[in-house]
């Protein structure tokens, strides 16, 4: 599971739509109201599949500021 939390930004937290893509720009996974409960990224897409190991990256849209970006590196 990807826990969200950004302690510096408020505005980043859960509740924010979050978007998974792989190295080609495909989405993988999106939420758009993310919890770290049941609406969490546990490593599938959204169709269940289990993603293989990789870099992807994130986009964690903010209503009042701009979007948090970056990668995350999953193994198995």
């Amino acid at each position: 599971m990807i826990a969200i939390v950004d302690w510096e930004n408020p505005e980043h937290k859960a509740g924010q739509p979050v978007t998974i893509f792989n190295r080609w720009g495909d989405v993988v996974f999106e939420t758009a109201d993310y919890n770290n409960q049941d609406r969490k990224f546990t490593r599938l897409t959204n169709a269940g599949k289990l993603l293989p190991s990789g870099i992807y990256f994130y986009r964690i849209e903010s209503i009042n500021s701009p979007s948090l970006t970056g990668f995350l590196s999953m193994k198995q």
